[in-house]
C-alpha cells in the first residue's frame, strides 16, 4: 500500500548539519564551542498538513478525516481557471487532498453516485469508493459545492486498499448458498416477485472490498450477500470471496416497528377520511390521489405512485401467495386495522412531501405498501411491526402491544426507515444502526406532532409501565438501567451506552442518546420541532453516510444548521449544546478516552540534556544554560536512559542486561538496581516511586519494581479490543510513564492476519500498569491511539501536556524492502490531529524540552556522524515553527529534563492501605505521621530516596492500640522527593513526599 508518509530521498536533503567538535576523554566540565551549523532547506513531510484555511476532524480510531471544512486556496493568479462543474470541482478537491485522505488515485477510486442541488443553491455530490472497479463497502464521501467550489467534505471511507487481486475464487452463487445454509434454509424469496406491489426481494451477491470491524487496514475481497429467507426478514452476509469464510452477518429487519373517498373507524375508534379506488363494482384500499401518482398505472396490481394497504389474512410471513387486496363492495371499511394503516401511510407521505419536498419514500414517486394482519414465522401472533426494505408489516399485538397499525408515530417510524434507506443508507448495526433508529424516531415524533413519546397509543401498561415504548424527552422512560431495557429504558448520555453485541450492537438501545440530543435541540430557546426537523432532514439527506458514527451525526447536524441559519446563529449554538449535553462531543473539545484534558505547569528548575556520546558510548550530562557537560558514567547502555521528573536520578539498562541507576546531582553515584542480566529496557515513574522494565525475551509482560518496598511484580498486557484480524500482542518495548504513575506509553509488536498472510507490525498505545488505589499492578488493559500501515516506535509524552506525544514512523518502500526511512510525528490524543515534522534515515528517539517549546531528536550530519538537533515548536506543540537546528554533535539517545520540583497532575497522595495521615507535604525538617494500630506486630517508618536507598528508619516496637502520632526529625537530608514506607504491623503503604 502506498503510504501517506513521504519518504526522504536523501540524508543531505533532510538534515544537513556540520559535525560539532567535542573533546573526548576530558573529565572536567568544558564549554562547548558555539554550534557551527549549516542547515539547508529541507522537504519535511507534513503528511497530514492541510492547505491554509481548511479544518479537519478525524475519526478517533483510524485518524482518517471525516469532516473537512473550508475552501482550497486559489492557485496562481486571480484569473486562474475555475472548475466548470461540481463534478470537476469535486475531483480536483480530492486530488489536492489525496495525501491527507490516503487515497492514491481519487479519479479512479471514487465514482459519483448522486448529484443534487438544494434550495440554497448548494450542489451535493455523493461519491462511492471503489478499488480496481470493485466497490469498497461503506466507503462514501459527500462533497458540498457552491459556484463550483467545494466548501465541505464529509463521510466514512478507507485508505487505498493493498489487495493484489480482486478476482474471487468463490462464486457469488456459492456465497448465497453458504448464507442460506447458515440460516438453516435453502428457500428463496421467489414468492416476493409475484407481488409487484412489493418489488423484488431477490437473493443477491455483490463483490465488494470489506473491512471487518471497520478496521481500515484489514481489507478482504468479499461477497456481500443479501438473502430473504422469508417474506419479512432480510439478512446481510459478508463472505470471504477467496475461501468462503463467513466474516460477518446481521439482520437488516428494521422493527418497532377513478379515485374515491370514504370514512372508517380506526383502531383508536376515531373516524378517519380515506382515499380509495373504484374498479367496477369493487372498491380498493388504494390511494391514487397523491401528487406522486403515475396515471399510466395498471390498477389494482401494477400501480405506481399509489399507497397500497394489503392483508396477509393472519398468515405467517413465510407463507407464499397469501396477500390479498383490502376490498369493499360499498366503500365502507369495517377493518379498523386497515383503516389505521391506510390513513397513517397517507399522513406520513404528506409530512415528507409538504415539509421536505420529498416525493415518497424513495423520492422517486414509488408506491408505499402497508401489510396488516401479519403473524410470526411460526404462525404465532406478531407483537411487532417491521420495515423490511420494501414494505411495512403490522402485527396485531400480543403481550406487549395492541394492534400496531393503530399508532401514527409507529407508521412514521417505519416509513422513515425507508427514507433513511434511500438517503444515508445507514448500516443497521452499532452506532450507524442506532442513528438509523433515532432518525426513525425523530420523524415518527414529527409526523405525529403531539408529544415526545413513541408508541404511547399501542403499548400495554403491563409491559411498559411508563405508558410508552420510548421517550425522547426522558430516554430512561421510568427505568433505572439496562436491566429495564425491555420496559423501555434507554441511555440518555453517551456514558450509559450499551457496548455489547445483542440487538445488532444495541441499535434500539443506544438510539436513546441521539434521541435525547434531538429533544434538547428542538426545545432550545428559539427552536421548534419544525426548525429542528428541517435541520435533521438536511443532515440525513445531505451529510450522513452509511457508516456514520455519533460524532458524524453531531458534525452533520451542526453543518446543516450552519447551511440553513448561518455559522454564528442561535440554531448552530443549540445544536452544539444539545450534542455536548448528551456526551456526543467533538474529540477536539471534549474529554478524551484517557481523560487527559489539561496542561501542567512546567518544572521550574534548570534545563539539562542527558545523552550518549557516540565516540566512546559514555553517558553525558549537559547544562543547557552554560553548555557545559560532565561524564556521568562510562557504563555501556542498551538504550535511551529514563529520568525522574525532578531530574535527580537516571535509570538505564547496561549492555550486560542489568538495571542501573545514577544520580544526576552531587557526586556521581552509580548503583545496580537489579543484577539479573535479563533486561532490555527500563523506565522510571515521574515521581521516582517505581520502575517499569521489560526483558530481552519476546513476551507481552511488563515488570514493575516498587522502589519503596523493594518488590518486583509483573503485569501481562492484554488487548481487549483488537483492531486487526487474529491480532496478538507479542512483545513490548520503549516504555514511558504518564504523569499519574498508573499508565505506560509503549510500543509493541503485534501479529495479525491479512488475507492469507501472517504479518507483524509495531504500534503505540497505553498500558494500565499500576493502580494507585490498591498500590499494586494494574489490569494490563491496553489502548491503541493510532493504527497506521507501517511500524510506529519510540513514543514519548510532552513534558506538560499529557495529550501530546511524539514518535517515529517507519516508512518502507514496497519496491525496495531494504530501504527504510523514519518520520518524526507529533500527535494530539484529544483531537486526533497528527503531523509529520521531520524525516531522515535514522531513528529519532524524540524528547520534548522542559517547556515543550523544542522537540529534540537524533540525526546525521553531512559526514554521516551522529548528532542531536531540535525543532522549535509552535504553540500547538504539533507543528514546527521553524526549520531544524543542529544542537550537539556526536550524540544520540537524548533526554531533556529539568532539576526542579513540581506537583504532578491532580492526584492526591492518600493512604492506600494504612489508615494514616502524613504531613506537612512538602516538609522542611520534620514530618508528622498519624496512624491507626490494631496491636499486631511492630510499626516501622522508612524514608527512601529515588535511588531506593533507605535514608532513615524509625521502629515503634510497642505502639498503643488505636491512633498514634510520631514525629520524624529529618534535618540534614538533601532537598528532593522521597517515599515514606509505613508498616502498621499488618499492611504497608507508601507516600510520596517532597523535602524543600
Amino acid at each position: 500500500m502506498q503510504s501517506i508518509f513521504t519518504r526522504a530521498t536523501s540524508v543531505a536533503a533532510l538534515f544537513c548539519l556540520l559535525q560539532l567538535p567535542m573533546a573526548h576523554g576530558q573529565q572536567k566540565p568544558v564549554r562547548l564551542p558555539a554550534a557551527d551549523v549549516s542547515v539547508v532547506e529541507a522537504e519535511i513531510p507534513h503528511f497530514s498538513a492541510l492547505p491554509e484555511g481548511l479544518e479537519v476532524k478525524r475519526a478517533q480510531q483510524s485518524h482518517l478525516p471525516v469532516f473537512i471544512t473550508g475552501k482550497l486556496p486559489a492557485k496562481g493568479q486571480p484569473n486562474a481557471r475555475k472548475s466548470s462543474s461540481p463534478q470537476e470541482a469535486g475531483y480536483s478537491y480530492l486530488r489536492e487532498l489525496k495525501a491527507t485522505l490516503q487515497i492514491i488515485e481519487p479519479d479512479q477510486e471514487f465514482v459519483v453516485a448522486n448529484v443534487q442541488t438544494d434550495e440554497l443553491q448548494q450542489t451535493h455530490l455523493r461519491m462511492r469508493q471503489q478499488y480496481r472497479g470493485v466497490p469498497v463497502y461503506g466507503g462514501e464521501v459527500m462533497l458540498h459545492t457552491q459556484n463550483n467550489q467545494v466548501s465541505v467534505l464529509n463521510g466514512q471511507y478507507f485508505p487505498t486498499p493493498s489487495l493484489v487481486s480482486v478476482l474471487p475464487t468463490v462464486s457469488g452463487e456459492a456465497a448465497i448458498k453458504t448464507a442460506l445454509a447458515s440460516l438453516g434454509t435453502t428457500g428463496t424469496a421467489a414468492h416476493l416477485q409475484s407481488h409487484s406491489m412489493l418489488g423484488k426481494g431477490e437473493n443477491k451477491a455483490r463483490l465488494v472490498i470489506y473491512h471487518p470491524k471497520r478496521n481500515h487496514l484489514a481489507e478482504r475481497l468479499t461477497w456481500h450477500v443479501t438473502v430473504y429467507p422469508d417474506l419479512v426478514h432480510r439478512w446481510e452476509y459478508f463472505i470471504d470471496a477467496l475461501n468462503g469464510e463467513v466474516l460477518h452477518r446481521y439482520n437488516h429487519l428494521c422493527s418497532a416497528d377513478g379515485p374515491r373517498t370514504a370514512t372508517g373507524k380506526d383502531l383508536n375508534n376515531v373516524n378517519q377520511s380515506l382515499n380509495t379506488y373504484q374498479l367496477g363494482a369493487s372498491y380498493y384500499l388504494i390511494d391514487a390521489s397523491r401528487a406522486m401518482y403515475n396515471p399510466s398505472s395498471v390498477l389494482p396490481e401494477k400501480g405506481t405512485g399509489v399507497i397500497y394497504t394489503l392483508d396477509l389474512r393472519d398468515a405467517a410471513y413465510t407463507f407464499n401467495g397469501a396477500f390479498q387486496q383490502v376490498t369493499s363492495t360499498d366503500n365502507l371499511w369495517a377493518s379498523s386495522a386497515s383503516v389505521s394503516a391506510h390513513y397513517n401511510a397517507g399522513v406520513v407521505y404528506e409530512y415528507f412531501k409538504t415539509k421536505h419536498g420529498r416525493n415518497s419514500i424513495d423520492n422517486k414517486g414509488s408506491s408505499i405498501v402497508s401489510v396488516i394482519n401479519v403473524k410470526s414465522d411460526k404462525g404465532e401472533i406478531l407483537d411487532n411491526a417491521f420495515w423490511n426494505g420494501e414494505a411495512i408489516f403490522y402485527g396485531n399485538g400480543d403481550k406487549a402491544f395492541k394492534p400496531l397499525a393503530g399508532a401514527l408515530d409507529v407508521a412514521g417510524h417505519e416509513m422513515s426507515h425507508g427514507v433513511v434507506q434511500y438517503t444515508a443508507g445507514l448500516e443497521y448495526q452499532d452506532e450507524p444502526g442506532a442513528i438509523n433508529e433515532s432518525m426513525a424516531d425523530v420523524f415518527g415524533v414529527l409526523v405525529e406532532g403531539r408529544n415526545w413519546l413513541i408508541g404511547e397509543d399501542i403499548v400495554k401498561a403491563t409491559a411498559y409501565p411508563s405508558g410508552a415504548l420510548r421517550s425522547m424527552q426522558d430516554p430512561h422512560n421510568g427505568g433505572t438501567g439496562l436491566q429495564d431495557v425491555n420496559k423501555g429504558w434507554q441511555p440518555a448520555h453517551y456514558s450509559e451506552r450499551y457496548t455489547g453485541t445483542q440487538d445488532n450492537g444495541g441499535v434500539h438501545v443506544n438510539s436513546g442518546v441521539p434521541n435525547k440530543a434531538f429533544y434538547q435541540f428542538a426545545t432550545a430557546t428559539g427552536m421548534s420541532k419544525d426548525k429542528a426537523g428541517r435541520v435533521y432532514y438536511r443532515a440525513l439527506s445531505v451529510y450522513l453516510t452509511s457508516l456514520s458514527q455519533f460524532t458524524d451525526l453531531r458534525y452533520a447536524v451542526i453543518q446543516a444548521a450552519t447551511d440553513l441559519y448561518g455559522a454564528n446563529s442561535a440554531e448552530v449554538a443549540a445544536a452544539r449544546t444539545a450534542f455536548t449535553t448528551v456526551g456526543i462531543v467533538d474529540p477536539g473539545t471534549g474529554p478524551t478516552q484517557e481523560g487527559y484534558q489539561f496542561t501542567m505547569a512546567p518544572n521550574p528548575g534548570a534545563d539539562f540534556l542527558l545523552y550518549q556520546y557516540a565516540p566512546d558510548k559514555s553517558l553525558r550530562n549537559v547544562n543547557i544554560a552554560s553548555m557545559t557537560y560532565t561524564t556521568v558514567t562510562t557504563t555501556l547502555m542498551k538504550g535511551k536512559p529514563s529520568v525522574t521528573d525532578n531530574g535527580t536520578v537516571a535509570y538505564f539498562v547496561a549492555q550486560n542486561g542489568m538495571i542501573k541507576a545514577v544520580n544526576l546531582t552531587g557526586a556521581v553515584n552509580e548503583r545496580v538496581i537489579d543484577s539479573q542480566p535479563v533486561w532490555d529496557y527500563v523506565a522510571v515513574s515521574k515521581d521516582g516511586s517505581k520502575l517499569a522494565a521489560v526483558k530481552s525475551v519476546l513476551e507481552p509482560v511488563v515488570h514493575i519494581y516498587d522502589l519503596a518496598r523493594g518488590q518486583w511484580s509483573a503485569v501481562t498486557a492484554v488487548n481487549p479490543d483488537p483492531l486487526l484480524q487474529d491480532e496478538k500482542l507479542l512483545d513490548i518495548k520503549s516504555l514511558e510513564w504518564d504523569y499519574t504513575g498508573e499508565k505506560l506509553l509503549f510500543d509493541a509488536l503485534y501479529s495479525y492476519t491479512s488475507g492469507a498472510a501472517k504479518k507483524e507490525i509495531r504500534n503505540i498505545g497505553l498500558l494500565s500498569a499500576w493502580s494507585n488505589t490498591s498500590a499494586s499492578v494494574g489490569d494490563g488493559a491496553t489502548k491503541n491511539f493510532i493504527l497506521l500501515n507501517s511500524d510506529i516506535i519510540n513514543p514519548t509524552f510532552s513534558k506538560n501536556s499529557p495529550h501530546i506525544v511524539a514518535f517515529d514512523y517507519v516508512g518502507k518502500d514496497p519496491a525496495n524492502p531494504t530501504s527504510v526511512s523514519y518520520t518524526l510525528v507529533t500527535l494530539n490524543l484529544k483531537t486526533s490531529v497528527f503531523r509529520g515534522v521531520f524525516g531522515g534515515q535514522v531513528m529519532h528517539y524524540p524528547s520534548f524540552s522542559r517547556t515543550d517549546d523544542r522537540l529534540i531528536f537524533g540525526g546525521r550530519s553531512t559526514t554521516g556522524s551522529e548528532l542531536i538537533g531540535y525543532l522549535p515548536m509552535a504553540e500547538d506543540k504539533l507543528l514546527a515553527s521553524a526549520g531544524p537546528v543542529g544542537f550537539i554533535g556526536q550524540g544520540n539517545w537524548a533526554v531533556w529534563y529539568a532539576q526542579g520540583t513540581r506537583i504532578l497532575g491532580s492526584e492526591e497522595d492518600v493512604a492506600t492501605q494504612v489508615n494514616a495521615q502524613v504531613y506537612p507535604n512538602p516538609f522542611l525538617s520534620e514530618l508528622t505521621v498519624r496512624y491507626d494500630y490494631k496491636g499486631k506486630g511492630a510499626v516501622s517508618m522508612t524514608l527512601i530516596n529515588l535511588l531506593g536507598q533507605e535514608c532513615k528508619t524509625v521502629t515503634v516496637p510497642r505502639a498503643a492500640v488505636g491512633q498514634n502520632l510520631e514525629t520524624l526529625s529529618l534535618q540534614g537530608l538533601p532537598a528532593g522527593p522521597y517515599i515514606l514506607r509505613l508498616t502498621n504491623g499488618e499492611v504497608t503503604s507508601s507516600y510520596r513526599l517532597l523535602k524543600q
